[in-house]
């Protein structure tokens, strides 16, 4: 994963999510402000934004987690990357999934994207 260029990553990342049942509700390609795709889950209505990143620091999972603590929008914050020197997978809550290179690894597998 380390490999893709940072768009290559981010339409992995799609395709786990649309692979899953997700259904993304922002355009592809722009960049939004505070996430890189938004979700809604059809059959429950749930929905989630997700921030990818091919490196991610503490803080910056640390002010996804504020920002969806804050949001009346979003149920759910799915933070994905790939390199980190300082993330440590902690539980942020039923709300937070934090996914590293090895989840998401597995992720691409369950989806059948090999």
């Amino acid at each position: 994963m380390q490999g893709l260029t940072p768009q290559d990553f981010e339409l992995l990342v799609d395709l786990v999510f649309s692979n899953s049942g997700w259904r993304r509700i922002s355009p592809v390609g722009k960049t939004q402000k505070m996430f890189d795709m938004e979700l809604t889950l059809p059959i429950t209505g749930e929905r989630a934004y997700v921030q990818v990143k091919s490196y991610a620091g503490k803080s910056d999972l640390a002010r996804h987690v504020a920002h969806l603590r804050n949001s009346d929008t979003y149920s759910r914050l799915f933070f994905v990357f790939h390199t980190t020197d300082n993330i440590e997978i902690e539980q942020y809550g039923d709300d937070v999934t934090v996914l590293d290179a090895n989840k998401l690894a597995r992720m691409v597998v369950n989806a059948g994207l090999t």
